[in-house]
Order: C-alpha cells, then structure tokens, then sequence
C-alpha cells in the first residue's frame, strides 16, 4: 500500500480496462466521421467494353470497343449524407463525453477505495487496542477471581468480551484485506 494517492489515480487512468474500450470506440466513432465525409466527394468511374458479333467463329467482322469516363458529384442526394454526417460527429462527441464522465467516475473510485483502505487500517489499529484491553481486564478479573474477590459471572464477562475483540479484531483485517482488493480493482492493477 502506497500513500500516494495520485500514483493510483494516474495508474487508474492508464490501466483500466473499460476506459481502454471506450477510448477504442471512440476511435472507431472518428473513422466512420471520416468515413461519412467522404460521400460527399465526386466519383470518378473509368470503364472499357469490347464486343465481337460475326458469323464465323473468331471472324473480323462486327468487333467493337467502347471506353468511357463517369463522373458522379452527388450534388443533391435529399441530405442523407448530411444527416450521416452530423449523426457520426455526435456519436463521437457523444463518447467523448463518456470518457470524460468515466475519468472523473476513476478518479472518484479510486480516491473512495484510497481512503477506504485508510479507514480500515486505523479500524484494525482500534480493534488491536481493544483486544489489548480485553486481554487486560480478563487478567485482572482472573487474578480477583483466584484471590475469592470475583464471582465466575464475571470472568466469564470477561471471557465473553475477549473473544468479542477477537472477533472484532479478525473483521477488521477482513475488511482490510478487501479495501486494498478495491483499490487495487479501482486503480486497474486487478483484471
């Protein structure tokens, strides 16, 4: 665990797996823009045709070439190009929008899972002082209990408030264990 908070977040936004997608879209959104903007250039068709009509197999007569050039400007085609147009542009900029969302929503989850962790560390810190307590209070309440100053109800209090803290303690470390796990999900080191 670093304390570098900024490290995780930088690594957040270079490792993570969904913003990589997203930023793939995004790239493929740009190249159908491109990719629609060129409906509004000129086609350009070159074509040949050669013909043979005669009596005779393989005869001179009746041979025929044809060669030509067609050009298409698609001055008018009831603005579907332009509307093709202005859809892709804002799918792109449609994602481009989702990508910024999804860079601050890292940033978010990362800086909540950071603190989490530190949250939980200073809980298992807690946890460790009050098994240190228990385990005091239980001694103290056994040496009065073996001088006949005690009654068993409550050594057996005591007892009961020990394993508490254990319990308490072993949690406490459980839920430190999955902080770091989510950080760790959040920064992109997990997969």
């Amino acid at each position: 665990f670093s304390t570098d908070v900024d490290r995780y977040t930088k690594e957040g936004l270079t490792a993570r797996q969904d913003l990589k997608a997203m930023q793939d879209y995004m790239k493929a959104a740009d190249y159908e823009n491109t990719k629609s903007k060129t409906a509004f250039l000129p086609s350009v068709y070159l074509f040949a045709d050669y013909q043979m009509s005669d009596d005779e197999f393989l005869g001179d007569n009746g041979e025929g070439t044809t060669y030509g050039v067609q050009a298409d400007l698609n001055l008018f085609k009831g603005f579907s190009d332009y509307n093709k147009v202005r859809e892709t542009k804002s799918q792109y900029y449609a994602l481009m929008h989702q990508i910024a969302d999804k860079k601050l929503e890292i940033k978010s989850e990362v800086k909540n899972s950071y603190y989490g962790v530190i949250a939980a560390s200073k809980q298992l810190e807690a946890s460790k002082k009050r098994v240190e307590a228990a385990q005091t209070a239980l001694t103290i309440t056994e040496n009065r209990f073996n001088e006949g100053l005690s009654k068993i109800t409550e050594l057996l209090d005591r007892e009961v408030d020990m394993k508490q803290a254990e319990l308490s303690l072993y949690m406490s470390e459980y839920q430190l264990i999955v902080e770091k796990a989510g950080l760790h999900l959040a920064a992109g080191d997990l997969k």
